[in-house]
């Protein structure tokens, strides 16, 4: 059978990203046994005496409590002048 130009995959197969039984069944069993540790966790942590271990612990939870901030870019002309006009209140509020 020959591939028709700009179809990809199987065109009588799985619709593409769908997946199949296995991986929906062990991401299930995973979820389901994971609800369950959820409780204990925090007894987990509190166990762990040794810091540096605590620390990588953390670190490798923070990205799914903090999300990771982007970088920003900032182009800047530096040798462009603003005028900057400072006005004297004072002179026009002379009683307060």
């Amino acid at each position: 059978m020959a591939f028709k130009k700009g179809i990809s995959g199987n065109p009588d197969g799985r619709p593409k990203g769908s997946k199949d039984k296995i991986s929906r069944e062990l991401r299930d069993v995973l979820k389901t046994t994971l609800e369950g540790e959820l409780n204990q966790v925090k007894n987990y942590f509190d166990s762990i005496d040794d810091p540096e271990k605590k620390l990588e612990l953390l670190s490798r939870f923070l990205p799914y409590v903090v999300p990771k901030l982007n970088a920003i870019e900032m182009n800047a002309d530096v040798n462009k002048v603003h005028q900057i006009e400072f006005v004297n209140v004072s002179k026009q509020f002379p009683d307060e």
